[in-house]
């Protein structure tokens, strides 16, 4: 699994790359895009087979609650219900070490904001 890099080394990554683009025939601004999207490419979380699970469960009580925090309550208070996929979804949790439970509520945020149907309804929400 990829770590999310941090400051330190995004540093030394954007030093390099000057450095391997220097006198190149385009523009700062394009230069800026390609390694943004190379950054992007390797600090990409791949999540195991446990991690999957709970973020598709987590995104199927998202779309009974519509709320992110009530979503995560809703993972807690499932531990007790005893249905097969509620179950699949705890024993997988169960698994997760606490980095890979942040890294699955990562993945879950970054689902949520770049859902437009999610900024949708609550833009919706927010005019009430």
């Amino acid at each position: 699994m990829t770590e999310v890099k941090n400051k330190e080394w995004i540093n030394k990554q954007i030093e390099q790359h000057l450095l391997e683009t220097e006198g190149e025939e385009y523009t700062g601004y394009e230069a800026g895009i390609e390694f943004v999207q190379l950054l992007i490419e390797e600090t990409v979380v791949e999540l195991s087979e446990d991690q999957q699970i709970v973020l598709n469960g987590l995104k199927e009580f998202y779309a009974v609650n519509h709320s992110s925090i009530a979503t995560l309550y809703e993972l807690h208070k499932k531990n007790m219900q005893t249905d097969s996929k509620t179950v699949e979804i705890w024993k997988a949790y169960r698994e997760l070490s606490a980095f890979q439970g942040f890294q699955v509520m990562q993945a879950f945020a970054e689902w949520g904001l770049s859902d437009d149907s999610n900024n949708r309804s609550n833009k919706q929400l927010n005019k009430h």
